[in-house]
């Protein structure tokens, strides 16, 4: 695999599929992903079901969509969603998240849920 060209996907990536699994079922949703730091982080409301599914069973897979010169291709990663209380974390990556503004008040809002997403295996297809 390729890391320099999967980071280059990845820091220019705004969008994942994130799959979770509670009570034995497969959940598999968009979401909006923030590549900051060479980590994957999401975020949440706090009262959406993800989040209680992350709680019961932090094992996770995502799926980025690729764009190549002639083709698609994808990254597939596999790992666990870490739910972020540190206040300094929290505070830094909600000034990376474009869109922060529009959902909290603050990065100590009880409603926002932050999530890195440690990656221990990623799969690559190279569009090109």
């Amino acid at each position: 695999m390729n890391k320099k060209r999967l980071v280059e996907f990845l820091e220019k990536s705004s969008l994942m599929y994130l799959a979770t699994c509670a009570d034995r079922e497969p959940h598999v949703r968009c979401m909006a992903m923030i590549y900051f730091s060479d980590t994957i982080w999401c975020c949440s409301k706090s009262n959406r079901l993800k989040v209680q599914e992350i709680k019961q069973n932090n094992s996770i897979e995502i799926c980025v969509l690729t764009e190549g010169k002639n083709d698609f291709g994808s990254i597939r990663g596999n790992g666990k969603a870490i739910i972020v209380t540190d206040k300094e974390i929290r505070k830094k990556l909600s000034e990376e998240i474009p869109f922060f503004k529009a959902y909290w008040e603050s990065p100590d809002d009880d409603d926002f849920t932050l999530f890195k997403l440690e990656i221990s295996q990623f799969m690559f297809h190279d569009p090109d």
